[in-house]
């Protein structure tokens, strides 16, 4: 009670004592309907670099700053996840719609059953991240994110179609790695506006033509080698604006040559195509060539006066003169 009542004085004094306020309630443990409203009461009234410390000092005030507009919560540890679970199922609300959750696996070996609680318990939030989740939760519970609009599953390599499938209607999604999926899957994301595939070796050209017809702006199909000319042929004509075919070697100069007015385009390790292509391409406005050494002074060169421009050292010699017609250059070294 002594701590709740001077959790209250630091209230009435507004941000002079929020290092007072966050010791209080560091020992209460599960923390009260009445202690939360307190906390976010404190964390409204903070200064955003205050806001930072108190976010610092521990998951649950980690949590009750991002309610009054923070983006981004990592949780790292079986107690923290243990935490948040307790505190959403106790009524804390994430208000920022554009929340995006970032589970951490750091080795540890999270218990499965804890984990699936913890992240069923997010339904309702806009944004979750659980790329370094990968094997830590299960299907069943991935599917009961119904109604998200913004996931990323990336590596979850045991992912299924029917867990893609209960996710339909999502908007922004990263299924990279996920190697189990077939068109089965992709079929039901129709109307996604920004979707990574990369890596995902089952999908073929009727999955994407379904995405391109649907308007997807945003795709990464990198590395996905069952598709071909068709699929990129879609993609164009569908009004695709940003499009990675990385790795894609199966790619025509004619299909490439297609993308002309996409927004950004990469290539990196497209060694097949030719110097037409990249001419063709002088209009987008991000390009990436890195490790496409086919290329020559001349045809790399066309692309000066582009936003953005990202290449290997191979084309170092070329940079000075696309660099001084305004082109932002940056290297791919690896």
């Amino acid at each position: 009670e002594e701590e709740e009542e001077d959790a209250a004085d630091a209230v009435r004094r507004g941000t002079a004592g929020l290092e007072v306020a966050a010791h209080a309630w560091e020992e209460l443990s599960p923390i009260s309907q009445l202690s939360y409203e307190l906390m976010r009461a404190v964390a409204e009234r903070a200064e955003e670099g205050a806001r930072r410390h108190l976010a610092a000092t521990s998951v649950a005030w980690r949590a009750v700053v991002l309610s009054v507009g923070f983006d981004v919560l990592s949780v790292e540890s079986e107690e923290e996840v243990d935490v948040m679970t307790g505190m959403l199922r106790d009524g804390l609300r994430l208000s920022n719609t554009h929340l995006t959750v970032r589970v951490i696996d750091t080795g540890q070996k999270l218990d499965l059953v804890r984990n699936d609680n913890f992240i069923r318990s997010l339904k309702g939030i806009r944004g979750i991240d659980l790329s370094l989740m990968r094997e830590r939760v299960s299907n069943e519970a991935i599917a009961a994110l119904a109604g998200v609009q913004s996931i990323n599953l990336w590596w979850h390599s045991n992912l299924s179609d029917e867990t893609v499938q209960a996710l339909a209607g999502v908007k922004d999604i990263n299924l990279g790695c996920c190697s189990r999926l077939t068109d089965n899957a992709i079929r039901c994301l129709a109307g996604v506006q920004k979707i990574d595939l990369c890596e995902c070796p089952l999908i073929s050209d009727e999955a994407i033509k379904v995405l391109a017809v649907a308007g997807v702006r945003t795709i990464n199909i990198s590395r996905c080698l069952r598709l071909s000319d068709e699929a990129v042929y879609a993609l164009a004509r569908g009004g695709v604006q940003n499009i990675d075919v990385s790795y894609c070697e199966q790619f025509s100069d004619r299909a490439i040559q297609s993308l002309a007015r996409v927004r950004s385009i990469n290539l990196m390790c497209c060694e097949q195509l030719s110097d037409a292509t990249l001419t063709a391409l002088n209009g987008v406005r991000h390009i990436d060539i890195s490790f496409c050494s086919q290329f020559s002074t001349r045809a790399v060169h066309s692309l000066a006066g582009i936003e953005w421009l990202c290449c290997s050292p191979d084309h170092a010699s070329e940079v000075s003169y696309i660099r001084s017609c305004g082109t932002t250059v940056v290297y791919e070294m690896d």
